[in-house]
Formats: structure tokens, sequence, C-alpha cells
């Protein structure tokens, strides 16, 4: 499961407001596409947010980065992941990740002032 708030608040070492009954998405594009209208704030992975943070669409609050304990795997049928395209595709999704990475390490934007 994805950190929520009171994730987000502990990390800080604050303690939680009252619960807010206020809008909530399962689906975390449909919050940061809100809080790129102005309509609010989000709590966004790096990944998803990064371009829009980059082309001063959003700012971050801090440049504090919370980890998440969630992961992504890349998955297929047993004995399949030697097969070229698949390997292919694996190849090209690690690097694209680990690219994202290496941009984010060197080059941290939206920091709000």
């Amino acid at each position: 499961m994805c950190p929520g708030w009171e994730s987000w608040f502990a990390f800080q070492g604050l303690a939680a407001p009252p619960y807010h009954h206020g809008p909530r998405f399962p689906d975390s594009s449909l919050a940061i596409s809100l809080a790129v209208k102005g309509g609010g704030i989000a709590l966004g992975r790096t990944a998803l947010v990064y371009d829009a943070l980059k082309e001063g669409a959003l700012v971050a609050l801090n440049a504090v980065v919370m980890m998440s304990p969630a992961a992504y795997y890349i998955i297929c049928r047993n004995g399949r992941q030697s097969e070229p395209d698949i390997a292919r595709l694996f190849d090209w999704l690690k690097t694209q990740a680990d690219e994202c990475v290496r941009a984010v390490q060197m080059n941290p934007v939206g920091l709000a002032r």
C-alpha cells in the first residue's frame, strides 16, 4: 500500500490533524491533476510529478522526500523472461527507471520558495 497523509505527517515528525472528509481519489493521477489545476495539494511519487515540478506547474512544499515501501514488479509467465522481446522490454524499463533516478538526484526541482 502506498503511504498516505498519516504516514507523511508521521515522517515529518508531526501529529496528523483531525481527519478531513474532503475528496479522496483512488488514482493518484486524479489528485495530481487537480493540484496542477490549483484545486488543492497532493502526495505524489517523484516519477509521476517530476515533469510538472520541472515545468513549474507544481512546487514541492519542502525538500524532504519520503521513500515509499511500495514497489513495482515486472512480471511474466515463468520461462518467458529470457525471450528476446521480453528481455529487451525489461532492459528498456530498467534503463528508463535508472535515468529517472539519476535525473532527480542530479536536478531536484520544484521546491517552493
